[in-house]
Formats: structure tokens, C-alpha cells, sequence
């Protein structure tokens, strides 16, 4: 099944709209696939499914071949155009929403995605939810609100306590975004700029999100994977190969936190 999404990604990245940024999807291949193998995604069908943040992953397209019914949720950023006709031609409808806008409003009634109450079995989101600039419990109480009885959320985020984090406060350099990365795209897309990780979390933490927000945790475990980089220098290579050695010893040093929970 892997070769699906290699081709889908290959059809992707021949379109001239797209070949610019299609080295996304090349640098992440790796852990995408590994993400999909933790979850065994890959016979996914007959399910409506709401994934958020794909960006430039290629999920959607996979999910729909299987025979999928497909919604994607995007940030406004506009360097997600190049993917809105693509999403038509294959059936896919895709909202781009002002996020922050919804979840920080006065009016917390209003503070509702534009979808029914139980409106999807599946809901997916990797490595997306480090990049909500809010409070992330209305967004949980969303999650469970458009999801029908016992549908099922699969989540990953970036593990706070990875190993290279560790290794980056040892040496007493920052973990977080610069203060010239702020500066930079302060005045971005009307205030709303999603690419930085604003919150990052502990696997403890990920299912104390969800478990307090009405889901049953089915499954909560490190996840291990790195991107696919063009440096493949010895040095690189070392780092990575002691980098395994270490997290199979102590997995909570893991690159990512995957969840899979129900609604109750």
C-alpha cells in the first residue's frame, strides 16, 4: 500500500503548481509512512473522515482512493492554494478557516467548526496540533463534538522531551522558535501564521487533553522517525545510528507522541 501514496505523490509532484513545494512530502516521506504503518491507515475505507493540516502530506488523496469520504481543514495560509484544485478534481472538499479567529472569540458558543455534531467517523491530525497558537480545549471539545459515537481520532504531536531537545537544553541553546522567526512573520496572513510550533507536549499531557475532553485512550505511545534530509554525511549518519540506540533504551525520548482515542 505504500506504493499508492508514492504514486499519488508522484502524480502531485510532476503538476507545475505544485513541483515547488513538493519537497515537503519528500523530507517527511519516511515518518508519514511510519505514522500510517503505527496506525494501520493503509485499508482505511468507507469512512467520513475530517483530517486537519495535511498540508502538503498527500493523506487526503490516499484516504479517498481507499473509498473514503474526505473533508480537509486548513489554515487561510495562502501556500496551501496550489492544492485546492487538485482536492476538487478528486472529490475532496476542502475548508480553509481562520482558526485562531474561531477558538479565541468572546462568544465561546460561536467557537464551533462548521460542521453537524457527529459528522465524522475518523478524525486525523498529524503533527498539526503543536501549531494551534490557542488554548487547545475548545478545539478537543470540537473534536468530540463533530465526531459520531465511538469514531475514532488518530493524533500525533512532537514529543517536548525528545532526545534532541534534551540535548539542546544540556548545551544550553533554545528549544523554542527564535525571537527573529516572531519578528519575521509578525505582521504574516493577517496575524494567523501556523508555522511555528507554539505548544508542544509530553505524552502524559497529549492524553490527559484528550481523556479529560470525553475520549477513551486506546492507544498512547512514542513514536520514533526522522526526516528524510539530503545530508547524508557520516557524521549525520552517526548521530542518527547512536540516536536509535538511545531512544530504544529510553523510548519517552521518542521525536513524536501518537494517540489514538474514542469517542465516549
Amino acid at each position: 500500500m505504500r506504493n499508492a501514496l508514492t504514486e499519488i505523490a508522484d502524480r502531485m509532484g510532476a503538476r507545475e503548481e505544485i513541483a515547488e513545494i513538493h519537497g515537503y512530502f519528500r523530507s517527511h516521506r519516511t515518518r508519514l509512512t511510519s505514522t500510517l504503518d503505527f496506525f494501520k491507515l493503509w485499508e482505511l475505507t468507507g469512512k467520513r473522515i475530517l483530517e486537519i493540516g495535511p498540508f502538503f502530506a498527500y493523506t487526503p488523496f490516499l484516504f479517498r482512493q481507499q473509498g473514503n469520504e474526505v473533508v480537509v481543514l486548513e489554515g487561510t495560509d495562502p501556500v496551501i492554494a496550489p492544492l485546492l484544485k487538485p482536492y476538487q478534481e478528486a472529490g475532496i472538499r476542502c475548508d480553509q478557516i481562520n482558526l485562531l479567529r474561531i477558538f479565541t472569540r468572546e462568544d465561546r458558543e460561536k467557537a464551533r467548526l462548521p460542521y453537524e455534531d457527529g459528522s465524522f467517523d475518523t478524525f486525523i491530525c498529524f503533527e498539526t496540533m503543536e501549531h494551534l497558537n490557542f488554548n487547545p480545549v475548545p478545539f478537543v471539545r470540537e473534536v468530540h463534538r463533530i465526531l459520531a459515537p465511538g469514531g475514532l481520532a488518530f493524533i500525533t504531536v512532537p514529543n517536548l522531551a525528545k532526545l534532541d531537545f534534551r540535548i539542546r537544553l544540556m548545551l544550553g541553546r533554545p528549544i523554542r522558535t527564535t525571537i527573529d522567526d516572531y519578528y519575521q512573520f509578525a505582521d504574516y496572513n493577517a496575524g494567523e501564521f501556523l508555522g511555528f510550533h507554539w505548544r508542544e507536549y509530553l505524552l502524559g499531557e497529549i492524553v490527559e487533553l484528550f481523556s479529560r475532553g470525553g475520549f477513551a485512550v486506546e492507544t498512547a505511545a512514542h513514536l520514533n522517525s526522522f526526516i528524510d534530509r539530503d545530508d547524508t554525511s557520516l557524521g549525520r549518519h552517526l548521530k542518527r545510528a547512536l540516536g536509535k540506540v538511545a531512544i530504544g533504551i529510553w523510548p519517552d525520548m521518542a521525536q513524536n507522541c501518537a494517540l489514538v482515542v474514542r469517542k465516549i
